[in-house]
Formats: structure tokens, C-alpha cells, sequence
């Protein structure tokens, strides 16, 4: 019924008349005909997300998946920790109530990235890949901005998780959308298994960076973040 209603608007705008029963019927039927005269159409193994019209697409979302798990995830758990040992630097003790107000604060500061980020992708300027790349781009800025001006933590970190909302949440919308439809369910089921996948990992690799120094994790966030720059636009 939902389709109809599209359809009848397309027809309004023709100025022709809306469908009646019949006309309805008859899509329904050739659709149900076309269905069950094609059954090897609805047979889709994740092989062939990776047939040659589709392997560039598949192989650099599944990096992108990786990238942006890191990107989020792992910051995500050793930022606590981070503000420990700048916390200690700075005044030779442990602030506990203070790490708790700028996760709170960097939290609400960084929730409206996923609504700017769909405002932005609707734009036909910017559209999805450049919303992408924007963010890539200033998450790249922010990453490499927390080394050097470590006593602006907070807020460059919010600032930081604010342009990785905007490509965590594009990025998701436009996997569903470059596949087509016959391999839209098996595409999202596998990109989302990486992107989960990749999220458990980072935790790992997140953690020991921060053990060997805790500022390596936010090198290695800028030295990925620019790879999924060049990943984004090819």
C-alpha cells in the first residue's frame, strides 16, 4: 500500500490519473511472477559481494569498517584513562569527579554530530562521500591536535568524536545503500559483522597502546583517519 501511495504521487505530478484495482493487481501478480519464476535471485552468498563489479566497493567499506570502529571504540575506552594521566601531569593527583564532568560534557558535545551528519549528506553539494571526507578530514585534525595541545583535551577530544559521529553514521547509511537490492541483506549482515568484529579488536590495540604510551593511541588515530580520507574518495 505505502508502494501505491508513491506511486499515485508520481502520477499526480504527470497530471494522470491514480491506479485503480486492476492496474494494482496486475503489478502485484507481475511481481509475485517474476519472484517465483527467479529463485536463484534470492540466492545471494557473500561471495558475491566480492564479484568483480563489486570488489573495490567490498574490500575499501570493509577497511572503512575497521577504520571507523577504531576510530570510535577504541578512543571511546581509553579516553578515561587519558584524562588520568594528564589529570596527573598537571596537578601530581587523580580529579575523579572532574574525568566524570568532561565525559558527561564531551558526550553532549558530540551527540549532534549524527544529526548534522544526515542534514549535511542531504545537502547535493556535499552529498554522502563528501560528508565522509569531512569528517575523516577534521578527526584527522583533532587526533594530531590532542598531541600537541594536551591541556585542550576535552575539548578537542569532543570535537574529535563529533566529526567521527558524522562519518561513523553516513558511512553506515551509505553501506545500505550502494549495494543493490538483491544484495542489501547479505552486505549489511557482513559489513555490520566486520564493523563489530573490528570494535572487539580495538579494544585490544587500544589498550596496549596506551600501556607502551598514552598518547600513541591518537597517532595511530591520525595516521588511519587520513588513510580512510583516501579510501573515501576512491
Amino acid at each position: 500500500e505505502e508502494g501505491f501511495k508513491v506511486l499515485n504521487e508520481m502520477l499526480k505530478t504527470k497530471n494522470e490519473e491514480e491506479l485503480i484495482y486492476d492496474e494494482k493487481e496486475a503489478i502485484i501478480n507481475e511481481i509475485k511472477s517474476l519472484s517465483n519464476n527467479n529463485p536463484s535471485n534470492n540466492k545471494v552468498d557473500i561471495e558475491n559481494l566480492f564479484a568483480e563489479h563489486m570488489y573495490t566497493t567490498t574490500l575499501f567499506t570493509i577497511l572503512l569498517m575497521f577504520i571507523l570502529s577504531f576510530l570510535f571504540y577504541g578512543i571511546l575506552l581509553i579516553s578515561t584513562l587519558t584524562m588520568r594521566k594528564l589529570n596527573i601531569y598537571e596537578t601530581n593527583n587523580t580529579n575523579y569527579s572532574q574525568i566524570i564532568a568532561n565525559q558527561i560534557i564531551v558526550a553532549f558535545c558530540s551527540m549532534p554530530g549524527n544529526i548534522i551528519g544526515g542534514v549535511l549528506s542531504e545537502i547535493k553539494k556535499m552529498g554522502r562521500r563528501k560528508t565522509i571526507c569531512l569528517g575523516f578530514i577534521i578527526s584527522t585534525i583533532c587526533s594530531l591536535s590532542i598531541i600537541i595541545f594536551r591541556s585542550q583535551y576535552s575539548i578537542l577530544y569532543s570535537m574529535y568524536l563529533f566529526f567521527v559521529n558524522i562519518s561513523f553514521n553516513v558511512c553506515l547509511t551509505y553501506v545500505v545503500e550502494i549495494y543493490p537490492t538483491q544484495l542489501r541483506d547479505t552486505s549489511s549482515g557482513f559489513l555490520f559483522a566486520c564493523l563489530r568484529i573490528s570494535g572487539f579488536f580495538s579494544q585490544y590495540l587500544y589498550l596496549a597502546l596506551h600501556i607502551w604510551h598514552y598518547m600513541l593511541p591518537y597517532y595511530f588515530s591520525g595516521i588511519i583517519s587520513a588513510l580512510a580520507i583516501v579510501r573515501s574518495c576512491l
